[in-house]
């Protein structure tokens, strides 16, 4: 994965923000995104009921004895199902698929990632329909109650019977193979070196154990529910900085007036029209349309009414400052449907075949496919390259003195002598192509494999990692736009004899945040890898909205 130093310590800083605490799911209620976040992050785990894990045990060892032909039991997998398999073969069966599966390659994903993708698993076990030991899901519970945690590798799953590859290094270490992150969350040792310092035992899968802790889509859910929280808090936070942006050009905030939006009622246009307007509301920099009209008239008039010199123009900014609620509108609505099919995945039952003991029903299916969520996260992963272009367009516009009336590259002294932001302006366009290369969508490949068996793929947990990278990636522009803002404002300030009280209530918080990080200094050039490495940081941890605004807008 891209930028894994950065995701590392991003995850870290979930942590600081949660606590210890325990943030515990149920098998009887519903979970979101934010829950097993929290949990994964913390010290929660999955509350279930015994009772319902036994009787899909025992009903399963009922159609053995029966010597019923059930799929992944009696038979054998995917491409091989033609092949019958006797019950004495059974534990042979189930070992051979998780050791035969365990190819996934590459980066370890982070200790809290694969925390997640435990509790997901062991989340939908643990309800009664897969025909899951018991004792491999006390095993389970009993990692996620001492932080032991699989190590997952990030790279080799199909998602379309689920993400049996990493879900096979997740099932090994139940068999005290493989590798596990101990609960300092950074340590990595033997599985069996593990299980035995915390006199844990290692499983011996049978029945259907391994096909069932591999059939599903844990691994690209998890992911989703870590790329929903930061892209969340990306889009709050794009729009904080973008009204600092709108003050330092003096721009209009005329464009988020709540009548406009009500004549094309988009859903989430309006609510980011609603956000901008409270953001700016009682600016002294961000300008009226009475007040630019003026401004501009009275140009026109030293100009012998051919032409108007200004910084501005009648409409108040170019589309970057005066579009963003109609470009908004179909990031906010992806980032929506993106956590419906998150949410909808973590309650699910993504195992195949699935059975209702109390029905004596075998369904088969394919619930473990992850187009849900590949087709979804590759939308989102479009959208929010939108955010990253419309932050990079006004870096260009605060940089230039012909958009802005500041100096060029906003230099804080002599200019050519001084730069600016020169070299950080070149870290957000790199940035940006590469976001714009990480567009191409995963959910339109396809390449059929298994004997035919998955000839439609999904990709999804590439999907959802893809975005998690993109979401660092954007921070960086973001931190660029910040710091860009942030000394327009400090010049702006200074060039027009003002002081903070000119910008709104709001962004004057907005521009305090920032300063934690970076001050502006006259007659000094300064170094910024280390300032937009911390912004960053601080963009994906921590929202600079307030809390009235967050609610506003989603």
């Amino acid at each position: 994965m891209r930028n894994i130093d950065t995701i590392r310590a991003v995850l870290e800083g979930e942590r600081l923000g949660v606590g210890d605490t325990n943030h515990h799911l149920s098998t009887n209620g519903l979970a979101d995104f934010e829950s097993v976040v929290e949990a994964a992050v913390g010290q929660g785990n999955v509350q279930y009921k015994k009772r319902d894990v036994q009787l899909a045990k025992e009903y399963t060892e009922e159609l053995i004895s029966d010597n019923q032909a059930v799929y992944g039991i009696t038979t054998s997998f995917g491409g091989n199902i033609k092949h019958v398999i006797p019950a004495s073969e059974g534990q042979k069966l189930q070992n051979n698929l998780i050791v035969s599966h365990s190819a996934n390659v590459g980066t370890k994903y982070p200790y809290q990632i694969c925390r997640a993708v435990l509790i997901l698993r062991l989340l939908t076990l643990a309800k009664g329909y897969s025909g899951v030991s018991p004792k491999v899901i006390e095993l389970m519970h009993q990692l996620l109650e001492l932080g032991l945690t699989p190590v997952i590798p990030a790279h080799g799953s199909m998602g379309a019977s689920g993400d049996l590859g990493p879900l096979s290094a997740l099932a090994r270490t139940l068999t005290g193979q493989g590798e596990m992150y101990l609960p300092d969350r950074t340590t990595i040792w033997p599985a069996r070196k593990a299980l035995a310092k915390y006199k844990l035992s290692a499983v011996e899968l049978g029945g259907r154990d391994g096909l069932a802790l591999i059939n599903g889509t844990s691994v690209m859910t998890a992911l989703g529910a870590f790329y929903l929280r930061f892209s969340k808090r990306l889009i709050e936070n794009s729009l904080a900085v973008s009204a600092l942006s709108i003050e330092a050009l003096r721009a209009s905030r005329e464009p988020f007036d709540a009548r406009l939006h009500k004549l094309k009622p988009h859903k989430y246009q309006r609510k980011t029209a609603a956000v901008m307007g409270a953001l700016l509301k009682e600016s002294r920099l961000a300008l009226t349309h009475t007040q630019l009209k003026r401004m501009i008239e009275n140009d026109m008039k030293r100009n012998g009414h051919t032409t108007y010199e200004g910084d501005v123009d009648l409409q108040g900014g170019s589309y970057s400052l005066r579009a963003i609620p109609q470009i908004y509108q179909p990031i906010m609505a992806q980032w929506h449907l993106f956590r419906e099919s998150v949410n909808v995945e973590i309650n699910a039952i993504d195992d195949n075949p699935v059975f209702l003991v109390d029905q004596d029903a075998q369904l088969h299916g394919a619930n473990f496919h992850g187009h849900p969520i590949s087709v979804t996260a590759d939308a989102l992963n479009t959208a929010m390259i939108s955010v990253a272009n419309t932050a990079n367009a006004r870096i260009d516009r605060l940089l230039k003195s012909h958009h802005s009336g500041l100096p060029d590259f906003l230099a804080t002294g002599t200019e050519g002598l001084y730069l600016g932001l020169q070299g950080a302006q070149y870290t957000a366009a790199g940035i940006c192509a590469e976001m714009r290369a990480l567009a191409v969508p995963l959910s339109v490949n396809q390449i059929s494999t298994n004997n035919d068996n998955q000839d439609i793929v999904s990709f999804g947990m590439q999907a959802t990692a893809k975005g998690l990278e993109l979401s660092m990636l954007l921070a960086y522009v973001m931190a660029v736009e910040g710091v860009a803002a942030e000394q327009a404002i400090w010049i702006r300030l200074k060039q027009d004899k003002l002081n903070e009280k000119a910008l709104s209530t709001a962004t004057r918080q907005v521009y305090k945040k920032l300063q934690r990080w970076y001050k502006p200094q006259a007659d000094k050039d300064q170094s910024y890898t280390e300032v937009l490495e911390k912004v960053a940081i601080d963009l994906l941890n921590n929202s600079l909205l307030p809390k009235t605004l967050q609610n506003k807008l989603w």
